[in-house]
């Protein structure tokens, strides 16, 4: 990042890349363009562009599934999947409640 607080291009479209491969773990919605809409593994509606959203009805995030980061999963495609982001805060509350950390430390 520079001086600025701007990311370099290359830093951007990897971004970019990594962030679509994750959408394209989705579930496709019949009748719905799958480049806009995926679902969840929960079958929560989500749009591409509210990717980190909180505000959205559409909003989502990039969860670590099966090994959350809190257990030492690993931040690799085949750990990583698109999730709502009100399924995602409160998976997060969940295991931090259940590990006595609280929802502080599971923050990604």
């Amino acid at each position: 990042m520079s001086a600025l607080g701007i990311k370099p291009l290359g830093t951007l479209a990897t971004e970019e890349l990594h962030r679509r491969s994750v959408w394209e773990k989705g579930r496709e919605i019949p009748g719905l363009d799958p480049r806009v809409w995926r679902a969840d593994r929960y079958g929560s509606r989500l749009k591409y562009e509210d990717h980190g959203n909180r505000n959205s009805l559409y909003g989502w995030e990039i969860d670590h599934y099966p090994i959350p980061l809190a257990l030492g999963g690993p931040n690799t495609l085949d750990n990583l999947e698109p999730l709502h982001c009100k399924s995602n805060a409160s998976l997060g509350g969940k295991l931090g409640n259940a590990l006595g950390l609280g929802n502080s430390l599971l923050r990604k």
